[in-house]
């Protein structure tokens, strides 16, 4: 299938999951079949299936996880994430490379392999802003949290979901670097 003109790129530790829904579900028995349901949050999922899909988005995947993902192995790990994305309906169509220096980076290279892309989105928890000005991409953030102390204010919120949307919306303009 061609790749979309939009794209999410989804960090998971601190978006789909926090601190305190991690801590809430450590003792939790896992699910056999959803065993990364006790470390990704399926309402927060759910969300970004939203944003996707109002915004006819893919979903690149940011995160450390990848390199769970990209095990080389056929391995249990990537076996289970991807149980887990599609049973809430998250298609992970690639991810961005490993460079030294950063998530920012490492979107900014992803984005120059992939000049048909004209929207964006980075939800992140670790870099702020400023990583994402100096990489040449700024004003395509959401910086979300992990740490805590409510869980209403930890990973992919609703009050994120507006701020992603108008970004999505707001062509990335190549040039204003």
């Amino acid at each position: 299938s061609i790749m979309k003109n939009s794209i999410i790129f989804m960090d998971i530790d601190g978006v789909i999951n926090n601190y305190l829904y991690c801590e809430r579900m450590k003792n939790k028995p896992k699910n056999p079949d959803l065993p990364f349901l006790t470390e990704m949050d399926l309402s927060m999922m759910k969300r970004i299936v939203r944003l996707a899909t109002e915004t006819n988005s893919d979903i690149v995947l940011s995160s450390s996880w990848k390199a769970v993902w990209n095990y080389e192995k056929a391995d249990i790990g990537k076996a289970n994430m991807q149980k887990m994305f599609d049973y809430v309906g998250i298609h992970i169509i690639d991810t961005t490379p490993d460079l030294t220096g950063g998530r920012a980076k490492e979107i900014k290279q992803w984005l120059d392999e992939h000049p048909t892309v004209t929207h964006f989105v980075s939800l992140d928890d670790d870099y702020p802003e400023s990583y994402y000005k100096k990489a040449g991409i700024p004003n395509h953030t959401i910086h979300t949290k992990y740490w805590c102390i409510n869980e209403s204010q930890g990973g992919f919120q609703e009050k994120h979901y507006q701020k992603a949307l108008n970004i999505l919306k707001t062509e990335y303009n190549k040039t204003d670097v």
